[in-house]
C-alpha cells in the first residue's frame, strides 16, 4: 500500500493507490494532527499509531508518542499493538471463511464441532456464539489460573444467563469456544490457520500473545491509569492461550492496513459473505442491536460497522463512505478510541463536515476542564446531531470521569461529572446509579436515595442485576423505609 506524504500547511486532494479511484473528499492533515494531539494531552494517551485508508487509499498514517514509559522508546511503523477485544474481528472472518469453504454453518448447533460440552449448552448455535447472544457464564469472573478442563467444569455448574438467542450480553466464553470449533474443523491450531489465511503466514509483525507482560521485540507496553497512584502502571493482565481468539492479537499499524485492504478487495471474504457478516441478528428480545460479531455503530446518520479493545484500541468501516479508520493506543487516563474515530469521521465525510458538527473530544475536554454549564450545552446538541441512538462511548466515557474521581477520594467532583450525563440522558439508568453513588459518597442521603429509586425505575430489565445491589444500598441509607 502506497503511503501519501502530504504537506501540513494546505488542505490538499489526497493522491490514491496505482489502479484504484482518486478520493471523493479533501483532507486537512493539519487539523487532524492538531485533533489527535490534543485528545493525546487530554485524556493521557502514551503512544498512538493511526491509518485512515478512504476509496481505497492510504490517506494518512500517523505515530505518535511512546511505546514505552520506561525505556522512551517512540512509537514507528514496527511498533505491534495488542488489539485485545478489537481480535475479534478477525476472529469473525476466520468463522465466515470457513462457512464459505462449507465446513460449518450458521445453524449448526456447537455440539457438532465441539466435543464434551455441557447438556445445558445444547441449544447453543455458531451464530450465537458470533453473535454473544449464547447465555453461557463469561469465563473471565473465574480466573486465569485454571486449565481448560479445570474451567470447563466450573462452568458445566454454572446455570445458562438466559435462552440462546434471546439478548445480547458480552462474554469471553464465546470465543473461547469458537477456537474449538475452528481448531477441530481445521485439524490446525487456531492461530495458524488465522496467520496463514489472513496475514500471508506474517510472525515478526503479527503473533498472538494474551499477556501483556510478554516481552516481544518492539511490542508496544500496555498500560493502565492508577487514579489514586495518579500515574501510569504496566498492566499485568494474562488470559493465556484461551484469550487469543478474543484479545490476543498483536500487530502493527501497517499489517492490519493490509489486511484491511485484503477485506475490501474481497480475498479474505466474498461480497456477499460480508454483507451476511454486516447483517443485524434477530435477537428474541427485539432490542438489542449487533451484527455477527461486528458492532454496528451510527454516527451523524452515518453507519458504520467494528469494534473496540481493551479501552485502547479501535477499528471502523464506514461502508457507504468507503472510509476506514483504525485506532491503536497502549493506555489511557481517560477512554479515547471510539470517540476519536468518531470525530475523525466528522471531519472526514463531506457530508457531515460541511455542517460543521460538535466533536465528541470537545465535549470531554470541557467536562476534564471542569467547564459543566458549557459541556451539557455542546452534549445536548450533539445528541441532537445523532438522534438514531444514544452516545454510547461519550457517556460511558464521561462516567469513567466521574467514577475517577470517587476513586480519588473527590466526590463533589464526581457529582458534578455525573450530573452531566444526568442532565443529558436522565432516562439512562446508570446515569442516575452513579450520580446516587456519588451522593452517598458526599454524605447527602436523600439525594442519593432519590437517585437511587430512579435508576432502580429506568433499569427494567435490572441489567448486571445491578438493582439487587442499589436495594441493598437504600436498606443501608433507609432501613427503616420500604423500597
Amino acid at each position: 500500500m502506497k503511503t501519501v506524504i502530504s504537506a501540513s500547511s494546505i488542505i490538499i486532494l489526497l493522491l490514491c493507490f496505482a489502479c484504484k479511484k482518486t478520493p471523493t473528499s479533501v483532507i486537512d492533515p493539519l487539523a487532524i494532527d492538531n485533533y489527535i494531539t490534543d485528545v493525546m494531552k487530554f485524556h493521557h494517551i502514551p503512544g498512538v499509531a493511526i491509518g485512515i485508508v478512504k476509496d481505497g487509499a492510504l490517506i494518512y498514517e500517523k505515530y505518535l508518542g511512546q511505546a514505552s514509559l520506561e525505556t522512551k522508546e517512540t512509537v514507528n511503523e514496527k511498533t505491534t499493538f495488542q488489539l485485545f477485544s478489537t481480535t475479534k474481528l478477525i476472529t469473525t472472518v476466520a468463522v465466515f471463511q470457513l462457512i464459505e469453504e462449507g465446513k460449518i454453518r450458521l445453524e449448526d448447533l456447537i455440539v457438532k464441532h465441539i466435543d464434551d460440552l455441557p447438556v445445558h449448552w445444547q441449544s447453543i448455535k455458531v451464530k450465537h456464539l458470533l453473535t454473544h447472544s449464547s447465555g453461557v457464564p463469561d469465563f473471565v469472573r473465574y480466573g486465569d489460573e485454571l486449565s481448560d478442563e479445570e474451567l470447563m467444569a466450573l462452568l458445566e455448574k454454572d446455570s445458562m444467563l438466559y435462552e440462546a438467542g434471546d439478548r445480547f450480553r458480552y462474554t469471553q466464553t464465546n470465543y473461547w469456544l469458537l477456537t474449538k470449533l475452528i481448531e477441530k474443523v481445521t485439524l490446525m491450531p487456531f492461530e495458524d490457520f488465522v496467520r496463514i489465511n489472513q496475514f500471508r503466514g506474517e510472525k515478526k509483525s503479527v503473533y498472538f500473545s494474551s499477556n501483556s507482560l510478554e516481552e516481544k521485540e518492539n511490542r508496544a507496553t500496555r498500560y493502565f491509569y492508577n487514579n489514586k497512584e495518579e500515574k501510569f502502571l504496566k498492566s499485568t493482565i494474562d488470559n493465556g492461550r484461551r484469550g487469543h481468539s478474543g484479545n490476543g492479537l498483536n500487530l502493527t499499524l501497517r499489517e492490519f492496513i493490509k489486511w484491511n485492504d485484503r477485506l475490501d478487495q474481497n480475498e479474505l471474504l466474498l461480497p456477499k459473505t460480508k454483507k451476511e457478516m454486516w447483517s443485524a441478528f434477530n435477537f428474541e428480545n427485539k432490542k438489542d442491536d449487533f451484527l455477527y460479531g461486528w458492532a454496528n455503530y451510527i454516527i451523524n446518520q452515518q453507519k458504520s460497522y467494528g469494534f473496540s479493545g481493551g479501552n485502547i484500541t479501535g477499528f471502523r468501516k464506514f461502508v457507504d463512505d468507503d472510509l476506514t479508520i483504525v485506532f491503536l493506543s497502549n493506555g489511557s487516563k481517560v477512554a479515547a478510541h471510539d470517540i476519536l474515530i468518531n470525530d475523525i469521521a466528522r471531519m472526514i465525510i463531506p457530508s457531515v463536515y460541511k455542517k460543521k458538527p460538535v466533536l465528541e473530544a470537545e465535549v470531554i475536554k470541557l467536562v476534564l476542564s471542569g467547564n459543566y454549564k458549557d459541556a451539557i450545552k455542546k452534549y445536548r446538541t450533539l445528541k441532537e446531531e445523532n438522534k438514531e441512538k444514544p452516545l454510547e462511548n461519550l457517556r460511558w466515557n464521561i462516567n469513567g470521569i466521574g467514577n475517577s474521581f470517587l476513586y480519588s477520594a473527590e466526590g463533589r467532583k464526581a457529582v458534578e461529572v455525573f450530573s452531566v450525563n444526568e442532565s443529558v440522558y436522565p432516562e439512562w439508568w446508570v446515569s442516575s446509579a452513579s450520580i446516587a453513588e456519588g451522593y452517598e459518597n458526599v454524605k447527602e442521603k436523600d439525594s442519593a436515595v432519590f437517585y437511587y429509586l430512579k435508576a432502580i425505575r429506568n433499569n427494567v430489565t435490572n441489567e448486571w442485576n445491578y438493582n439487587d445491589e442499589m436495594l441493598k444500598k437504600l436498606k443501608e441509607l433507609s432501613p427503616s423505609e420500604k423500597h
